[in-house]
């Protein structure tokens, strides 16, 4: 397999993670939209890649096209050099919206 074709393999595994593990949305009471995924791909060397696999909750920062500034924790997964992370509804989320 090429470069390109692991990283479309990581994120097709990914998005079947995902839709297997779908769960029922706690305020709503009812199965929750697709969710979706944010996938990262970071040029880190071996120690931070490490580091990163040992915690479980990351701050996501990020900001509108106007400059407007958003913190949000999110848990998320590394895979190989790519952090993953999901949610419910995430189409429709800040942090979504501002890397879309």
């Amino acid at each position: 397999m090429t470069g390109g074709d692991v990283e479309v393999k990581r994120a097709q595994i990914a998005r079947e993670r995902l839709d297997r593990d779908r769960h029922v949305d706690p305020q709503r009471g009812k199965p929750a939209k697709p969710g979706g995924q944010v996938q990262i791909t970071v040029a880190r060397d071996e120690a931070e890649l490490e580091y990163l696999r040992s915690q479980r909750l990351m701050r996501f920062a990020s900001a509108s096209t106007a400059g407007k500034p958003d913190v949000a924790p999110v848990v998320f997964e590394v895979d190989g050099d790519t952090i993953l992370t999901g949610g419910f509804d995430i189409a429709t989320t800040v942090r979504y919206r501002n890397i879309g």
